[in-house]
């Protein structure tokens, strides 16, 4: 079991190959299932995260500064930042998230990565949808459900 304390909030996208992923966050109960592709693990910053896999999957793992996130969360809601908490999500699907997770992955593999613009514009369309779709201020009903299949 692996035991990593998040300081940034991040995203996890399932590029491919299931894998069995168990994901234990402090204060909160054990969450465990087959992880396919396509399917998105979100961690707030600040939580230590106990993680236990099986198998070989290709993984994107991005993680946001949380400065950015804030500054997004803010000017969304023209709230403070700090009433802005990111949720926890398991497995979940979000098409937004997912083009821009494959957006982030093929800029890696042309080059594009390093270009401050580029990966300046990505990291706030990241941090404006967790803040739209997966936080305390989403509106309405709960977009992504924890589990959505």
């Amino acid at each position: 079991m692996n035991n990593h304390g998040t300081e940034p909030p991040s995203v996890i996208y399932h590029l491919t190959r299931p894998t069995e992923v168990a994901r234990k966050i402090q204060g909160q109960g054990r969450e465990r299932e087959l992880i396919g592709p396509r399917r998105i693990t979100l961690t707030p910053g600040g939580m230590t995260a106990h993680w236990q896999h099986t198998g070989h999957p290709e993984i994107l793992h991005v993680y946001l500064r949380q400065q950015l996130f804030d500054a997004v969360a803010a000017e969304m809601y023209d709230c403070d930042a700090a009433r802005v908490a990111l949720w926890p999500r398991f497995a979940i699907q979000d098409p937004l998230l997912e083009e821009l997770a494959i957006t982030i992955n093929d800029a890696m593999d042309e080059g594009w990565a390093g270009s401050t613009v580029f990966a300046d514009t990505l990291a706030r369309m990241v941090a404006a949808q967790l803040a739209r779709g997966h936080s305390s201020s989403t509106r309405g009903s709960r977009l992504f459900p924890n589990r959505s299949r």
